[in-house]
């Protein structure tokens, strides 16, 4: 199942959705549902909890996104339906955008639809944000 890009953070083994703040070393972890396994979360609506941590109290924070292919071209995918993909072209060329039928949003912004059943090595990809990757 494609997901919505989004943030996942890691603490005390379990897996979070997580959002970023406005401090950049603060991030709230979210908790939909009963119960949420911390006595610290706090319920924001009913049945939704969160808990704001510093990066320092989380094994991992990573941002989750789909990506794929069309037509030689590079893209995030935002959503699905049941036969087409809605998604945002990531590649470096405006006329190229157009071409494939993309909304131009702004400059440098495009996002459209694609048929499903046409596109290539559609994944998920994890970009890890904390702790910061050591380059090699």
């Amino acid at each position: 199942m494609i997901t919505k890009p989004h943030y996942e953070a890691v603490m005390d083994g379990r897996t979070y959705r997580a959002t970023r703040t406005q401090d950049p070393t603060v991030v709230n972890l979210r908790w939909s549902g009963s119960s949420p396994p911390d006595p610290r979360f706090t319920e924001t609506v009913s049945g939704s909890y969160k808990l704001p941590v510093r990066l320092e109290e989380l094994e991992s924070l990573s941002l989750v996104e789909w990506r794929c292919e069309y037509d030689g071209e590079p893209f995030i995918v935002n959503d699905e339906d049941s036969d087409k993909l809605y998604v945002s072209y990531v590649g470096e060329s405006e006329t190229r955008a157009r071409e494939l039928g993309m909304n131009i949003v702004e400059r440098f912004v495009a996002d459209g639809e694609l048929p499903k059943g046409a596109v290539e090595n559609l994944r998920e990809v994890r970009k890890q944000y904390w702790p910061t990757p050591v380059q090699e």
